[in-house]
C-alpha cells in the first residue's frame, strides 16, 4: 500500500513540476535538471561550477536556491519520496519471504561501538524523521501471539560523562532519573520541563551528543538548521 502511494505521490509531484515549468523531463537525470534551473529558469547557485562548466544539483545546492523558485521544494520533495521508496520500501519487500516476513542477520561483533549492526537487510537506518519514515516503521509488526520487545542502553554516553566529569547537575539529574535530554533543553531555551517540546528535545540531543563526540561548528550547525554563532566559547572537560 504504501508503494502504490509513494508511486502515486511521485507522479502528482512530476506534474506539477511540469505546471510549473513548461518542461516534461525525467528528474532523476542530474542533467536534464541542470538545463532546467541553470539554462531555462536562469537560476544562479552560490556554488561552484563543476570542471565541464555545468553548475551541480546535489541537495547543498538545491536548498540554497528554495527561495528562488517554487519549482526547486518539489525536486526535494520527488528526491526524498523516491530515496524512501527505492531505498527502504521496495528494497524490505524484495526481503520479504513467502509468509511475508523479513528476516535479518544480526552481527554482536559488527559495529566497533560493541552494538549489535544488522544486513541483508539493515533494520538500523531506516529514517524515523519526516513521515515517510514513520509510515514505513508502521509496516513492520509483530506475528500472531508475537511481540517487539525494544532494549537499549538508557543514555549510556551520558551517564559515563557524569561519572568521568563529576559533574554535579549531570549527577544529579541521573540520580533522581529525569531525562537529561529535557533537561538541557530546559535550560537552553529557558523553558520549565513541561514546557519543552520534542523539537527542543532533539535540539539539546544533538548538542549533548555532539560535544562527546567531537562535533565541528559546520556540522552543528546543519544538524540544528540554525545559523552560526558569531562568538564561540571552547569549553574543555578536566578531571
Amino acid at each position: 500500500a504504501l508503494r502504490t502511494q509513494m508511486k502515486e505521490k511521485i507522479a502528482r509531484i512530476e506534474k506539477e513540476v511540469i505546471e510549473l515549468t513548461g518542461v516534461t523531463l525525467n528528474l532523476n537525470s542530474p542533467k536534464q535538471l541542470s538545463e532546467l534551473l541553470f539554462v531555462k529558469l536562469g537560476l544562479k547557485p552560490k556554488g561552484k561550477q563543476k570542471a565541464s562548466g555545468a553548475y551541480t544539483t546535489n541537495a547543498e545546492t538545491l536548498e540554497g536556491l528554495i527561495d528562488e523558485h517554487p519549482v526547486v521544494a518539489k525536486i526535494l520533495e520527488h528526491r526524498e519520496v523516491q530515496k524512501l521508496l527505492s531505498t527502504y520500501v521496495e528494497a524490505l519487500l524484495e526481503c520479504a519471504d513467502q509468509r511475508d516476513i523479513v528476516h535479518s542477520t544480526f552481527l554482536q561483533h559488527g559495529a566497533a561501538t560493541g552494538r549489535f549492526s544488522s544486513t541483508n537487510p539493515n533494520l538500523q537506518n531506516i529514517p524515523a524523521k519526516g513521515e515517510g519514515g514513520k509510515e514505513i516503521r508502521h509496516g513492520f509488526v509483530a506475528r500472531s501471539g508475537h511481540v517487539f520487545i525494544g532494549c537499549d542502553y538508557s543514555q549510556i554516553e551520558l551517564r559515563v560523562l557524569a561519572m568521568l566529569s563529576r559533574d554535579e547537575r549531570l549527577i544529579e539529574t541521573f540520580q533522581k532519573g529525569e531525562d537529561i535530554h529535557a533537561r538541557v533543553a530546559s535550560g537552553m531555551f529557558g523553558v520549565t520541563a513541561d514546557h519543552v517540546t520534542s523539537d527542543m528535545r532533539r535540539k539539546a540531543k544533538v548538542i549533548n551528543f555532539g560535544i562527546l563526540y567531537g562535533m565541528g561548528v559546520s556540522a552543528l550547525q546543519k544538524n540544528l538548521n540554525s545559523t552560526k554563532p558569531t562568538r564561540i566559547t571552547k569549553v574543555t572537560l578536566v578531571k
